[in-house]
């Protein structure tokens, strides 16, 4: 397979008995679907990846340029924040559901959510968070299209005959 990021042949490894492949100029790694979760979940010392991916000194990546699944070879990945911080941004294949991480991102992950519990409920705060502050907003919206709707009866009920207003 072809590295995305900077187009040398990637290099198959194992860690944690997962078959997984790395680019040994750039250090980015390969997940293929539900690899990454597998490799989180397995709590062992083998799982730091930044001891076993080398990089070549002095590789250029372009993190700007449309990256092409690997595995694929003819889909465009999707770039997209892995957690709620926005800070770690990670490339997925729709076809494939694998995920591209350049060197350094699956360390930041490990830091920021040690664990896909710790991930889910960052999310899930998040999502709290909004969801307060979008029915905090339909509430006032609807105090107000209510106040509307109370001045329009009061000018209705001085114009309009009473028999009209039942």
């Amino acid at each position: 397979m072809e590295c995305p990021s900077c187009d040398n042949q990637l290099q198959t490894f194992e860690s944690s008995g997962i078959q997984l492949d790395s680019c040994n100029s750039c250090g980015g790694v390969w997940f293929d679907n539900f690899e990454l979760k597998k490799l989180r979940e397995k709590k062992s010392e083998t799982n730091s990846l930044s001891f076993e991916l080398k990089v070549e000194p002095g590789t250029y990546i372009d993190r700007d340029r449309e990256r092409i699944c690997p595995k694929c070879t003819n889909i465009k990945m999707r770039r997209h924040f892995y957690g709620p911080n926005r800070e770690i941004e990670v490339d997925t294949c729709a076809g494939c559901n694998g995920m591209w991480l350049d060197h350094g991102e699956f360390e930041s992950i490990k830091e920021t959510y040690p664990t896909e519990e710790d991930r889910l409920a960052a999310v899930n705060k998040m999502i709290q968070g909004q969801s307060h502050e979008a029915f905090a907003t339909l509430k006032a919206q609807h105090e107000e299209d209510i106040n509307t709707i109370k001045g329009i009866q009061d000018v209705l009920t001085h114009i309009l005959p009473k028999w009209m207003l039942k």
